[in-house]
Parts: structure tokens; sequence; C-alpha cells
């Protein structure tokens, strides 16, 4: 565990001489992604920043120099102690979180804030208590990727036919029964091999949010995008603390952190993946990406896999003890009203 306790003098009315104990509480932080990438930069920094802010500096948290582990190692880097918080994607753990996959279909990807908080709502209010998903660790919270699209490289995807037999990286989850329904053939790879596998010629395309295109900076490498309504996909991220190092905190420290964790995170890391995207298409449109929207047919054959998708959801949520039908419906449901607020 590398939480520290630091016994700080602090004076105080010099001329009287006085004086007053403090705790200082600093966390370690490892990032997979370069400290420039989106969920760093508009993320994660200012959410380290802020909480630093409301614990007028006694809580800080150090963003280590180099990741402690591959991205996927992440959730067991945090469990063991070699580090106190990291995020982790959940697509990187095929079975293990898989009512996420309920944020991850298609055609709901429009605002990564919406679905992320509607999903922390019906995570926290049908699934985590029923479901220990991260017994081995203490979630602070997760937030949704923006629209998924299909990038690639010196090719046209304008429905399932031309997709067949494309290599593409895939992170997991929902994204990869998309791909693989649609011929794909998936190269199951972090996010960080992405650049390599595309300019060594061994991948075709990446399936990933806009944002994403221009924080690896793969705008230098494709030159096709094909697009659907709310996404091919959709994907969720979540912030994880060590166990231990939670419950060493004081009721002080332990009340700020909660107090930024939960849909305050869904909602923060939502707005900034929203923001990018949007500023990642500018880039993206200026350097003239070729980009195709399915057609109906592309897009009917898609939705032919939601059906499917949900009714194997509600059936794993029944499995756990969980009323399917009812937590579906409630997610969509704050999708409709978050919809009504940010508009």
């Amino acid at each position: 565990m590398k939480l520290r306790l630091i016994s700080l003098l602090t004076a105080g009315a010099i001329s009287l001489g006085a004086s007053v104990s403090a705790k200082a509480t600093e966390l370690t932080f490892s990032s997979w992604a370069p400290a420039t990438h989106t969920y760093m930069q508009y993320y994660l920094i200012p959410w380290m920043q802020e909480i630093e802010k409301a614990s007028n500096g006694r809580i800080t948290i150090k963003l280590l120099p180099q990741p402690v582990a591959s991205a996927p190692a992440h959730l067991d880097a945090v469990r063991d102690g070699l580090v106190d918080i990291a995020f982790i994607g959940m697509g990187y753990y095929p079975g293990r979180f898989e009512l996420y996959e309920l944020t991850m279909m298609p055609f709901q990807a429009e605002s990564a804030e919406i679905r992320g908080v509607a999903f922390q709502r019906t995570y926290d209010k049908f699934i985590a208590p029923k479901v220990d998903d991260f017994r081995d660790v203490k979630l602070l919270g997760s937030w949704a990727i923006g629209e998924g699209i299909l990038w690639t490289r010196n090719r046209t995807v304008d429905s399932p036919e031309t997709a067949k037999g494309a290599k593409v990286r895939i992170s997991g989850g929902v994204a990869l029964k998309v791909g693989e329904a649609m011929g794909l053939v998936p190269l199951v790879k972090p996010a960080t091999e992405v650049y390599e596998l595309l300019s060594g010629g061994i991948a075709d395309g990446v399936l990933f949010p806009a944002e994403a295109i221009c924080a690896f900076k793969l705008d230098e490498i494709l030159n096709g995008a094909t697009r659907v309504p709310g996404g091919l996909y959709g994907d969720s991220t979540s912030v994880i603390i060590n166990k231990d190092t939670y419950a060493a905190l004081s009721d002080e420290d332990r009340a700020i952190i909660d107090k930024y964790s939960g849909e305050y995170l869904a909602m923060m890391g939502g707005r900034a993946v929203d923001g990018r995207d949007t500023e990642c298409w500018k880039q993206l449109n200026a350097k003239n990406m070729k980009v195709i929207t399915a057609d109906d047919k592309f897009q009917t054959f898609l939705r032919g896999l939601v059906d499917p998708m949900v009714a194997n959801w509600k059936a794993k949520a029944a499995a756990a003890g969980i009323d399917g039908e009812a937590a579906v419906s409630y997610y969509f449901e704050q999708i409709e009203e978050l919809k009504k607020v940010k508009n």
C-alpha cells in the first residue's frame, strides 16, 4: 500500500508561537495512458486537483512518471498495492464486468456524459447491491466513452460485406461481439499498441471513439471512418482504489474522496470525453477524413444485434438476483430525463 500519512507542523499565529498538528495524505496514481491523453489531461488530472483543493491541500494524488503495469494489469496492480489509484477499461476483462455491457450496446452513445451518469445511477440502484464485481478493489466511479466508430486505413467499409476480413484492433466486450458479427478479424490488443499495429500494416483499422484518434495521434495514419448514429458500440471505464488504502483514510478524507466519486466522476469524465470528441472532429475534418454514415441496410443489420444483447443482459442480471427488466427500463428512463436537463 502506497498510502503515506505525513505529520505536518502548521504554524499558527507566529507572534504567539502557536502551532497545530495536521495530517496530510498522499496517494499514488498510475496511468497506462500518457498525461496528454484525453482521460488524463481533461479529466483525471483536474479531478485530482479538485480533491486537493477541496481538502485545502491535505490530500494530494501523485501521478507516477511511468505506469506500474500494462493497461489490463492495472486492476491487479491496484489490488496488490503497487499503486493506490488507477483507471481500467471494462472491455479488458472478458467475463468479469458483463453487466457493464448495458451501456456498451450500439445506438446509445450520442453523449458520454448522459450515458455514463444514467448507468452510474443504474449501477448504484440495481447492480451494486447484488453483484460485487470489484471485490478485490474499491470502485470510485465509472464514465462512458463517446460514439464508437470504425476507423480504417486505405479501406472503405460501408456494409457488413465490405467489413468482412478487415483486421481491426478491438478492446473486447460488446465491441468485440459487434466486430465479429460484422465479419471483422479482431485484434484484441491494448490501446497503447494501436499506433504500432496500424503503422506496421498489421491492422487495417481500429474501433475507437473520436477523441482517442487524436489522443493517440492516429490521424497521422488513418483516412477513413464508418459512423452509425449513436455509435457502433459504447464502452465504460472505471476509477478504482486499493481497498486497504481506502479503509486507512481518515473519515474526513474518505468523505472528500466519496464526494468526488460515483455520479460526479461519471459526469466529469463524460463531459470531458464529449468535449474532446467535438474538438477532435474539427481536427479530423480539416484533414479531409473520408467519413461514411451507415445506410439503412447496415443500420438494420446492427439493430438486429441489439435485442439479443438486451435479452442476454437481462438473463445475466436475473441470474445475479437483479430485476433486469426494471433495471433496463430505469436506465433508459434516466437517459431521457438527462437529455431534457442537458437540452
